[in-house]
């Protein structure tokens, strides 16, 4: 693979990476004319790392960053060329995050390939008082502990592993897999249920957590009423 670029260095002029999990190599990044660039769908250098739009809906986050860096030999840490935020509404899950996300996009890179090329101030300054690296989800991360989560964490998780990923999930009596992909928050909070206690009202179907009840809206797999999830 090295040996074709190479034949052809005179003609790259940008590679560009996006949701590249990766790390590449300094001889591989910097053989085009203007270096690598790379899509990351985080606020750099905060949520630096793995999923980064599933963990700013699972932290809660009421503005969504999208960055543009040149890339350097470290994770996420190059140069800043473009950062762009749009806000996210309460109902709005992953799927209508990566709708927006994948929208606006396009425009930043395309700003910021005009900019690398001009080479007129091309970097803006970062924010480095919040950096932070957060992994790479796997489908195990989206198991709900009813013990640990109060309802707006445990609606925040369903709503930012929903299809298309896994979904957020948990186990019945009988150690059946239930997984949930939507959710909403019960105002009310008159059942008065354990974390993780089941209870069916009126064909609705409510979960305690640690401060209230959460309704299931959309799952898979079977519960009984009164049990309690693991």
């Amino acid at each position: 693979m090295h040996r074709n670029l190479k034949l052809f260095q005179d003609n790259i002029d940008l590679f560009l990476l996006c949701g590249f999990p990766y790390i590449i190599k300094k001889n591989l990044y910097n053989l085009p004319k203007f270096g690598t660039l790379n899509l990351h769908a985080g606020p750099l250098p905060h949520y630096k790392g793995g999923s980064p739009l599933n963990w700013q809906i699972i932290n809660g986050e009421k503005k969504i960053g999208l960055s543009v860096i040149k890339i350097n030999n470290k994770i996420d840490d190059g140069p800043l060329l473009k950062q762009k935020f749009f806000r996210i509404k309460k109902n709005y899950n992953i799927k209508d995050v990566h709708k927006i996300a994948n929208n606006i996009f396009p425009k930043i890179l395309y700003d910021s390939i005009i900019k690398i090329i001009n080479k007129k101030k091309p970097f803006i300054k970062k924010n480095n008082k919040l950096p932070k690296y957060f992994k790479q989800r796997t489908q195990e991360d989206g198991k709900i502990n009813w013990k640990k989560l109060d309802k707006i964490k445990v609606y925040n998780l369903i709503r930012a592993t929903t299809k298309p990923y896994p979904g957020a999930f948990s186990y019945n009596t009988k150690g059946k897999k239930i997984t949930f992909y939507k959710a909403s928050i019960d105002k009310k909070n008159f059942f008065n249920l354990k974390p993780g206690q089941v209870f069916f009202s009126k064909k609705k179907i409510f979960i305690g957590t640690l401060n209230g009840d959460v309704k299931v809206e959309k799952k898979s797999g079977k519960m009984k009423n009164l049990e309690i999830l693991k």
